[in-house]
């Protein structure tokens, strides 16, 4: 939670945050938490994204997606991706956690915007932002999200599409 006054006044909004997160942080001044919501969600993507891509050349050379993911919770590569989304929505093939693109996009597009704002060179925070930023519109402008699965994150990632479609390399 950000507040401006040292009293942490938003405190007081702790019972109704509490029914959606048992973890309360108090980030600082107003803005703060928000901020934090962002660059929490860029790192979220940038981990999704990394993590998309090493299961698709993985899969490619022929191993165990799942196995993959085994390996990468008991190393340095462990994510959220990894540990919660890879098994249950990417592995499985469903595709689908529930958090919709647009709304990620946005967040990682804040994030980046911050950055930017603050003038600090973080190249990898917009890469991540335009490349959710294109699975969101078409070259028209189209919003292409209410034409795939709801226009759930994961099932629209492009690395998700060539997932679902790779087969593991027979030597």
């Amino acid at each position: 939670l950000g507040d401006q006054s040292g009293a942490y006044q938003a405190w007081m909004a702790k019972p109704i945050i509490e029914t959606m997160s048992k973890d309360i942080f108090r980030t600082g001044p107003l803005g703060s938490g928000h901020a934090m919501k962002a660059l929490n969600n860029y790192v979220g993507g940038a981990a999704f994204v990394a993590t998309c891509e090493a299961l698709v050349a993985g899969t490619k050379f022929g191993l165990d997606p799942a196995v993959m993911l085994d390996i990468m919770n008991v190393s340095t590569g462990r994510n959220f991706t990894t540990m919660m989304t890879g098994p249950g929505e990417i592995v499985s093939r469903r595709f689908g956690s529930g958090f919709a693109l647009a709304l990620f996009t946005k967040d990682i597009g804040i994030a980046a915007d911050l950055a930017d704002e603050l003038g600090i060179d973080a190249p990898v925070s917009r890469l991540v932002h335009d490349g959710y930023a294109v699975e969101v519109l078409d070259t028209e402008g189209t919003v292409l999200v209410e034409r795939i699965d709801g226009g759930d994150m994961v099932a629209v990632d492009g690395m998700l599409v060539q997932f679902a479609t790779v087969t593991a390399r027979r030597d």
